[in-house]
């Protein structure tokens, strides 16, 4: 550089001349695979003629005949010519590069022709070409000698990857040519420790041998800096030229390769200050930048700038090339490239990296972290056979994985539901044992699923212990403890529900976001339209409260925004009954009262007078039934769906019950009477009919014995309690009934799944069961100050926890749904706990079973009509 000494190559400095000319050429451009001498012609001097002609003496002429054999032309242009040649006192096929005639006559050529040996042959690096002999031939043109390297330049492979069309292999290619642009880097940054700039970056200049050995080629423009590392990179306040004036344009005359006295390398690639030629404003970091356009070319598959040399000019000057964010995500384009591509290429050098061994590093880091990556999705791998399983092969099946252990488990349950629909709780052990081991053998494979998915588990934390955002590891466990969310929200283990939530949060990465905001749409149309009331659900000292939350003014309601979670509407329309809707919304879920069609649901409000007192209005729409694994004989979990009907508030209490018989008594049917009366429990003489509970007097008609006339009537079989129903009926001109179980079910725990009447928490205090206090070991009267208040459900219907379990009006099934054929059943349905349970069947899933004819003290009916 002008006003420095810089070293001639043998340790000498000399003064910077005034004046330095600078010329290249090449003589191999093709993309074939070609020899790295082949395409390294071209030299730097900052010599002057004087100089030259003064240094050329002291090189006489060798005989390289004595030493060298041609083996044939590698490649020619207008510097000079490169032969193939064999060293027969080294015994190897060397490169040896030869000045042309036309620049004999030519000091500088000379002079630069040697500087340029010189300084390739002190950068003794393996990403640069060996040189081992200089002289001159007979003919007096000199020549230096150098290794010979078979290979391919950065031009082709580039040109090979975006060729590439399947992912997996671009992101292969990929990998293996930015390892190479990083050896290039080293080799640079070799060159940069040493005081030397190449100049001439581009990616014809990078080769990558047979071998993967890569050599920065054509050091043809390379000039030695004398500044001190503390020197930073400056600006410059030089305007570019108008690249709209054709003057300019039609005068730019410059080569691919520039060369003039302020401006030196190949446009497309050099820095904006090379190419204002601003000396003073280059070092490293210009060859950064020219690595930076090499680096953009990987990305992208062309140049930064194209076009016309002197429009590409001109453009490079203006501003910078297209961003690289605005193409299309591809996996030729992974975002730690496009930084360190971005950094590489900034038009201030200032902000650039400040030699290339930073750039190497930056590179380097990138590709350990791709190899990381790379690991870390192998383990995924893993995990994936983990889950899935391994195929069979020819040696036999393969292993099976966690999900095929599920399936076969729930399929040997299913199995064993569909056995056991056929059999009652009554049958004998022998007819449940074939069900019985498909259970266990079910159990046993869910131990399996359990340690399998520990494994899993671990597989995948191992794959996060190498890239700890790795997103394919991260989208698995989310999907995972988004289902175990699921179903501890399903089961209602809150313990279990707020672990799996904190364990989705950590491993979402946005697909369960709406999940987790916990929000859900509300939609609702009614006949007549009403004024809504919204309550939220509460857990209020372990009894769910409706506290009132927002007036959502009249119906229609339409997908209404609100938190998930169980509410309770409360509906007033002039002229019909207050209706109390319960309502359950799941996170990121619907409710609009649809039934399993999907049909527009229009809620119809029963009007004035169409309920009695102690009516209970039980709306239509979907109920969470069963899934409770700690009631007595739950129905699996399930979402059904039911019109709506009435249920009366209380069961039937002695006192009604006592006015059937005795109507029948009346109308002279005392024998039927006899037959629909109450027995003694079992434990006398239970199936006798002879030994009545209640005493007739002298009239005929029955009379209480001691029986509280509020309290639920009991020791009534299910024939006794259909009559009823059906003279209720008669009676009121509504066609009272037995309720199914499902109705039953409903009506007891409304539509969220609720454990008990008031909630998840049951506590003896709030039913009559066996364990609760002031208990007379008897059916309590129905509404007897208010005792047990608690055991109500969210419809008001109450006593369905304790006090006596209810005959349904149908025969046991498995799926609680009753047969079309209803007339000779084996075993009926019960539903409810009672005063002689403990606490656990107060859960109001469980579900009993017995004969038609059976009494018991704690078994009574209550009624259900249609609405």
């Amino acid at each position: 550089m002008k006003g420095q000494a810089e070293d001639d190559g043998e340790g000498e400095p000399r003064p910077d001349p005034p004046e330095t000319t600078m010329l290249r050429a090449s003589l191999v451009e093709g993309d074939e695979p070609c020899t790295a001498s082949g395409e390294y012609i071209g030299a730097v001097s900052s010599y002057s003629e004087d100089d030259a002609a003064a240094l050329a003496p002291n090189h006489p002429p060798l005989e390289p005949r004595l030493r060298y054999q041609d083996r044939g032309l590698i490649g020619r242009g207008g510097q000079g010519e490169v032969r193939r040649v064999y060293d027969s006192h080294i015994g190897r096929v060397l490169a040896m590069k030869i000045l042309s005639f036309a620049k004999l006559g030519q000091p500088r050529a000379h002079a630069r022709f040697w500087n340029e040996a010189r300084i390739t042959a002190n950068l003794q690096h393996p990403a640069i070409v060996p040189v081992h002999d200089m002289g001159k031939l007979e003919d007096g043109r000199p020549f230096f000698t150098m290794a010979e390297v078979q290979g391919r330049t950065f031009t082709a492979h580039i040109r090979d990857l975006h060729d590439l069309t399947e992912p997996l292999e671009q992101r292969r290619a990929l990998r293996r040519i930015v390892q190479s642009l990083a050896r290039a880097c080293e080799g640079l940054a070799y060159a940069h420790s040493r005081g030397v700039m190449h100049r001439d970056i581009k990616p014809h200049n990078l080769m990558v041998g047979r071998f993967g050995e890569v050599q920065v080629m054509d050091w043809g423009l390379a000039s030695r800096v004398t500044r001190s590392d503390d020197d930073a990179p400056t600006s410059s306040s030089w305007m570019p030229p108008d690249s709209t004036d054709p003057d300019l344009i039609e005068s730019l005359a410059l080569p691919d390769t520039a060369d003039s006295n302020s401006i030196a390398g190949t446009v497309t690639y050099m820095a904006p200050e090379q190419a204002r030629g601003d000396r003073d404003a280059m070092g490293p970091w210009t060859d950064v930048y020219s690595l930076g356009a090499v680096l953009y070319q990987i990305l992208t598959g062309h140049p930064p700038y194209d076009g016309h040399k002197a429009e590409a000019w001109v453009s490079l000057l203006h501003g910078p090339p297209p961003s690289l964010v605005d193409y299309a995500p591809s996996p030729l384009r992974p975002h730690g490239l496009l930084r360190h591509c971005e950094q590489a290429m900034a038009r201030e050098p200032a902000d650039r990296l400040r030699d290339a061994s930073q750039l190497a590093q930056a590179l380097q880091d990138y590709l350990d972290d791709v190899e990381r990556h790379d690991r870390a999705q192998g383990i995924v791998a893993l995990a994936d056979a983990q889950w899935q399983g391994l195929p069979s092969g020819p040696d036999g099946p393969g292993a099976s994985g966690l999900q095929v252990l599920r399936e076969q488990a729930e399929a040997l349950r299913d199995e064993a539901h569909r056995l056991l629909a056929d059999l009652g709780p009554l049958d004998p052990p022998r007819l449940k044992k074939p069900a019985w081991a498909l259970q266990d053998r079910a159990a046993q494979l869910d131990r399996q699923v359990a340690i399998a998915t520990v494994e899993w588990q671990q597989t995948l934390r191992s794959a996060l212990n190498e890239v700890p955002d790795l997103a394919s590891a991260h989208d698995r466990l989310a999907r995972y403890y988004f289902h175990r969310l699921k179903e501890a929200e399903e089961a209602r283990h809150a313990d279990d529900a707020a672990r799996a939530e904190a364990l989705l949060r950590a491993h979402d990465r946005g697909p369960y976001a709406a999940y987790l905001r916990g929000h859900g749409h509300l939609s609702l149309a009614t006949e007549p339209v009403a004024e809504a009331l919204l309550l939220k659900y509460e857990d209020r000292g372990r009894r769910l409260m409706p506290v009132p939350m927002t007036a959502l003014g009249p119906t229609p309601l339409v997908d209404v925004d609100i938190p998930s979670g169980s509410y309770l509407l409360v509906l007033r329309a002039p002229g019909h009954h207050l209706v109390r809707y319960p309502v359950y919304l799941p996170r990121a879920g619907r409710w609009d009262g649809s039934d399993e069609t999907g049909q527009p649901f229009v809620l119809r409000l029963p009007r004035l007078g169409e309920l009695e007192d102690d009516d209970v209005f039980v709306p239509a729409g979907p109920f969470i039934v069963g899934g409770d694994p700690e009631a007595a004989e739950s129905l699996p979990r399930d979402v059904r769906w039911l019109p709506s009907f009435v249920m009366k508030r209380y069961p039937v209490t002695c006192r009604e019950y006592l006015a059937f018989l005795n109507d029948l008594v009346a109308r002279g049917r005392a024998e039927e009477a006899a037959s629909f009366a109450p027995r003694q429990p079992l434990g006398t003489t239970a199936t006798s009919r002879t030994e009545p509970a209640w005493e007739r007097g002298q009239d005929g008609r029955y009379e209480l014995a001691g029986e509280h006339p509020r309290a639920p009537v009991t020791l009534i079989d299910w024939n006794g309690a259909r009559a009823y129903a059906a003279w209720r009926a008669e009676r009121s001109g509504r066609a009272w009934r037995l309720p199914t179980e499902l109705e039953w079910e409903k009506a007891a725990r409304g539509v969220d799944g609720r454990l008990c009447p008031w909630g998840d928490a049951f506590d003896p205090c709030c039913a009559c069961v066996l364990v609760s206090p002031a208990v007379a070991f008897a059916p309590q009267p129905v509404d007897l100050q208010q005792r047990f208040r608690r055991d109500c459900s969210p419809y008001g219907v109450r006593g369905m926890a304790g006090n006596v379990r209810d005959w349904c009006g149908h025969g046991w099934t498995a799926d609680g749904r009753p047969r079309s054929d209803e007339s000779a059943p084996v075993e009926i349905t019960v539903r409810g706990g009672c005063w002689t349970s403990p606490t656990t069947p107060g859960h109001v899933a469980s579900r009993f079973a017995a004969s038609p004819d059976f009494v018991f003290r704690s078994l009574g009916f209550r009624l259900v009509r249609d609405a």
